[in-house]
């Protein structure tokens, strides 16, 4: 007969072993972390201006490019790579999807991910991959796989892995095959992001060294020893993006792989891409918008460009171009593009802006900012200007690290862009020195600014174009909201120097701007303004073949002019010119 002493014990060294095998079960799924997890990391040695290959998966002939193992099938879907499963039972469901092009042994991989559920699914990428015989992974040689698990983390291939997103997990590991060795644990940063917002991982790799981020902060990494594990994996090989199968459905976008520099020669400029706010922006919270880039392209002369644009963005970003510093300037101009407060022109009106600046030395950054969402009460006042706000924050806090001068930030803007380029000259503040957010303390009051075609006046007759003002303040309109958020009316004597540029037969009217300058001509505001009679709306960096593509040269004319560009930096180049 056993007492109650005897039961006791066994419940006690029951409890005991559960938790050791729990222990174990759980230290078994990950292994230390690196010190840099959880910082920002920038690689200065990309080589930018060479991409290995890049695709914007804005068509079905990309899909010539890749490889499908497993799965159900890969599709692209508005300008997005669409990788999806079919539920089952066992492993069969798993897929691989390889780019078939090989890949340098040291590499930047960039790439934007949106799943379809946050909470369940398992997201890797392969890189470095051969086969054991080092010969390349579609050698007909080795097994055929069919994503099979065992396939990958115990047959013939030999790679690093990295889990950067798991759902049911949380937290990302990296792993070194063959033998499947857990080498370094991490954090997730996808399972929290916003579900309807895209994300961007960059996987760097040089030698030994492997960094993996999410929107610029550091989710695993590793400095591989070369005797622990096996060798470092130092050639070349292919890049394989893996799903398992509760992952169900996953979208990939904008994927870009570059080459590194040779070791100790800085990168000659160098492009950063940066959460605007942490987490969920404030007042985004319930939002069912999903982004979307819409591809198309226009002829430019002799030349056809592409010409993105965007819209459901509810996770703003600031992507950075800095100069070389041997050419830098250290002027900064945040840019807006335009489109109506519904669309951003992210190309024409933004990302070659941007571009173009950093060619002169100037470092542009561009804001991806939100539009208006009726259903929760998000518009112009409280998400669009907050975004630019705290983008011209940001820009003057890394001032030192990015070698700009903190006095000499602008903004620049394009239409609807050009509102908020005026916005930010006139409902600027000079930051909260209590605020716990470094950023927060820092002032957004731009040094100068470039509305080009803006609209500026919502209290102007006759050239409301439809719909506009209700998706920027909302339906509750009234005399006194218009006459608010009519910018000419906001202008006082510590508005910045102004520059602008309208055309005669823009169909938003060139009041707008005349407005504008009068009231800054009132205000004693040093500013310039370049009326065209041709040129219409919304001609960005494009080249017309009419005067009005001069105004980049008149702007750049206008900066030296105002002591901003200063006379000791490089010589100006040709009106109209491209990079």
């Amino acid at each position: 007969m056993r007492t109650a002493s005897h039961h006791f014990r066994h419940w006690i060294v029951t409890i005991v072993v559960t938790l050791v095998i729990g222990t174990a079960a759980i230290s078994a799924d990950s292994a230390p972390q690196h010190p840099l997890v959880g910082k920002p990391f920038k690689p200065a040695d990309v080589d930018h201006a060479n991409p290995v290959y890049e695709t914007s998966f804005d068509h079905e002939a990309v899909l010539r490019d890749w490889r499908l193992e497993g799965g159900k099938r890969m599709s692209i879907a508005e300008g997005n790579l669409v990788l999806e499963s079919q539920p089952t039972s066992d492993d069969r469901n798993h897929l691989v999807c390889w780019l078939t092009k090989e890949v340098p042994a040291d590499f930047l991989l960039e790439f934007t991910v949106r799943p379809q559920d946050r909470k369940q699914g398992l997201n890797i990428v392969f890189f470095n991959a051969r086969g054991l015989n080092g010969k390349s992974i579609f050698d007909p040689s080795l097994q055929k796989r069919n994503g099979i698990f065992k396939q990958y983390h115990s047959g013939d291939l030999n790679n690093y892995h990295v889990s950067y997103w798991a759902g049911d997990r949380g937290f990302s590991n990296l792993r070194k095959n063959r033998g499947f060795h857990l080498v370094s644990s991490g954090k997730d940063y996808i399972v929290a992001g916003n579900p309807n917002a895209f994300q961007t991982v960059h996987i760097y790799k040089r030698g030994e060294n492997i960094r993996v981020m999410v929107d610029g902060l550091v989710a695993v990494a590793f400095d591989d020893d070369g005797k622990t594990f096996g060798p470092v994996h130092k050639h070349s090989g292919w890049i394989g993006l893996r799903q398992m199968g509760h992952t169900l459905r996953c979208e990939y976008g904008h994927l870009k792989i570059y080459g590194l520099l040779p070791a100790g020669r800085a990168a000659t400029a160098e492009e950063l891409e940066i959460p605007i706010w942490p987490g969920v922006a404030p007042g985004s919270a319930g939002s069912t918008f999903k982004e979307e880039y819409r591809d198309r392209t226009i002829t430019d002369g002799t030349d056809t460009i592409r010409d993105r644009s965007v819209r459901g963005v509810t996770r703003p970003m600031l992507r950075v171009y800095l100069p070389a510093q041997r050419k830098a300037t250290g002027i900064a101009v945040v840019i807006c593009p335009g489109g109506g407060f519904s669309n951003l022109a992210i190309d024409k009106e933004g990302h070659d802006v941007a571009r173009w600046l950093q060619s002169h030395g100037v470092a542009g950054a561009v804001v991806k900012y939100r539009l208006p969402d009726p259903d929760v009460r998000l518009y112009v006042p409280n998400g669009s200007i907050p975004d630019l706000q705290r983008a011209i924050r940001m820009v003057r806090h890394n001032a030192g690290e990015w070698n700009i001068d903190p006095k000499r930030i602008g903004v620049m803007g394009f239409s609807a862009g050009g509102y908020l380029a005026a916005a930010a000259g006139t409902l600027f503040d000079e930051g909260d020195p209590n605020a716990d957010d470094p950023i927060r303390r820092v002032s957004c009051r731009p040094d100068f600014i470039a509305p080009i075609y803006p609209l500026i006046s919502l209290a102007l007759q006759g050239n409301r174009p439809a719909g506009l003002l209700e998706r920027m303040l909302g339906r509750d309109l009234n005399d006194r909201l218009l006459s608010e958020y009519s910018l000419e009316t906001r202008v006082t004597s510590q508005t910045p120097p102004t520059f602008l540029v309208h055309a005669h037969d823009d169909g938003l009217s060139v009041e707008h701007s005349i407005r504008f300058y009068l009231a800054l001509r009132k205000a004693d505001v040093p500013a310039e303004l370049h009326l065209y009679s041709k040129g219409g709306h919304g001609f960005g960096m494009r080249q017309r073949g009419q005067p009005v593509s001069a105004w980049r040269q008149r702007w750049l004319e206008w900066m030296r002019v105002e002591g901003f560009l200063l006379q000791s930096t490089q010589p100006l180049r040709g009106a109209g010119s491209t990079p």
